[in-house]
């Protein structure tokens, strides 16, 4: 039975194509590349070893799905699982994908457990087509493939619910930060409330004793005004007494 060995990409992103191909290449896969689906078709025409192909949707000129279709009606061709590699994660593109011969769909960024799982589904279907092959059988290959599609949707579901649990996560941390950070504030605020609360008791105290202090002040300048008074009329007096004698 064959195993996959030559992978063929079709992707009119050249970052896109470098991504996976450097993850194919991490699992000793030979890759050749094509920037649109007739440079794929004019290669797949003239290439008989390549094993399994994937194929971006949007492309110009012709997208995914049309050099999918184009594939499964070349009797040549269409033998060769193909995985679709997208950034569109739509139940709608996936269905599509299935309708059109699809046995995987790969969703970008990609990464090496999904890559694993795609290869995986893409080599089942190679070696179910090698056994119909040898017994003689010619089942459609996309009534074959429909239990390996799931795979790709489980995948893409798994992967969703990762990034749920992640987000849910990250909020819950958010929300703990955010408390904490409250009640550092609260205790900040009440210090500076008892402070502010202290300087100004402070103040008034302050307020009052200057209070005192002018009152006493004032109360001693009467007192000494009154002791002058006393004390200048009390003069007066000696000295009227003094010299009474001599004018009498």
């Amino acid at each position: 039975m064959r195993k996959l060995k030559e992978i063929l990409i079709v992707d009119d992103s050249k970052l896109a194509r470098l991504t996976l191909s450097r993850l194919l290449g991490e699992r000793d896969l030979e890759v050749i590349e094509a920037a649109s689906v007739d440079n794929a078709l004019e290669i797949l025409e003239g290439n008989d070893n390549i094993s399994a192909i994937f194929m971006d949707i949007m492309m110009p000129e012709k997208d995914g799905f049309e050099g999918l279709r184009l594939i499964r009606k070349n009797p040549k061709l269409s033998h060769i699982p193909c995985s679709m590699y997208s950034g569109e994660l739509s139940d709608e593109a996936q269905k599509k994908a299935m309708i059109c011969g699809a046995q995987a769909y790969l969703c970008k960024p990609a990464n090496s457990e999904h890559v694993d799982s795609v290869l995986k589904t893409l080599e089942s279907n190679l070696i179910a087509h090698d056994m119909r092959a040898l017994t003689g059988q010619n089942e459609p290959m996309e009534e074959l493939s429909s239990s390996q599609h799931v795979t790709g949707i489980d995948n893409r579901l798994k992967r969703l619910e990762d990034e749920l649990d992640k987000a849910v996560k990250d909020r819950g941390n958010i929300y703990t930060s955010l408390e904490k950070r409250l009640h550092s504030l609260s205790e900040k605020v009440t210090r500076s409330l008892v402070s502010e609360h202290a300087v100004e008791q402070d103040k008034m105290e302050q307020r009052r004793f200057q209070s005192e202090i002018r009152t006493q002040i004032e109360s001693v300048r009467h007192q000494v005004k009154i002791m002058t008074i006393i004390t200048l009329l009390a003069i007066i007096v000696a000295v009227i007494v003094a010299i009474r004698p001599f004018i009498g």
